[in-house]
């Protein structure tokens, strides 16, 4: 075997072992450098929403309707969660990183107030509206010395938010946005909202289906 014939099998081998390692490389997907101005969240107004929910869990599947006022404003959301039978099972206050549930205007069934269920189920409903709505507050864009808490994805054009989720390996939970409909807010027409949202969370394991029936802008000016 002559030289010329060792080297030209060796340029093959080493064509081959790059090819490999290409192929076996993961693909890395960054978030988007900047937000679009116009997505939805991002927009200082108050909302007043109706929609349905159906809650999936330990094979468990639960149907909820609520109205909730959000106010993008202030960073705020009011929520009352109805069963199928009209009865409020939950009248809670969220912000982003906390909480406030209201006894007195959720129906106890002559229950002890704050018992365990009752407060579980408040915990899932806050973290739910906090993932939703606020998670877009701890995004910052992809730099040397910081890494961004949640990674987002966007579509369309113009582009809207269709993911926003947990930046690890292993992600905890994540939220799809889905047909967005530009009437859901009637003549106004400020943004496009989504009908249809999806969280889906690792611990606790449940998925959230969330359907948005109807959305108003409302004028309201906070007191702080």
């Amino acid at each position: 075997m002559n030289l010329s014939h060792i080297r030209y099998l060796l340029a093959i081998s080493l064509l081959f072992i790059l090819i490999s390692c290409a192929g076996s490389s993961p693909q890395t997907r960054l978030p988007n450098s900047r937000l679009p101005d116009n997505c939805w969240l991002l927009q200082p107004v108050v909302y007043r929403l109706r929609q349905s929910a159906k809650l999936e869990y330990q094979n468990k599947v639960k149907m909820l309707e609520g109205f909730m006022e959000l106010d993008l404003k202030q960073k705020r959301a009011h929520l009352v969660i109805f069963n199928a039978l009209g009865l409020t099972l939950l009248n809670i206050e969220v912000e982003p990183h906390s909480y406030k549930l209201d006894e007195a205007a959720t129906d106890s069934e002559d229950q002890p107030p704050a018992n365990r269920r009752k407060q579980q189920f408040a915990r899932m409903a806050a973290t739910a509206v906090q993932h939703i709505f606020f998670s877009l507050d701890s995004y910052s864009a992809t730099s040397a010395d910081h890494k961004p808490q949640t990674i987002t994805e966007f579509s369309g054009k113009p582009q809207h938010l269709t993911k926003i989720g947990d930046n690890r390996q292993k992600p905890n939970w994540a939220v799809t946005y889905h047909n967005y409909d530009q009437t859901l807010i009637g003549p106004a027409k400020i943004a496009r909202l989504p009908n249809r949202i999806i969280l889906q969370n690792r611990k606790p394991d449940y998925r959230l289906t969330l359907w948005l029936h109807k959305a108003k802008l409302i004028e309201k000016d906070v007191q702080e």
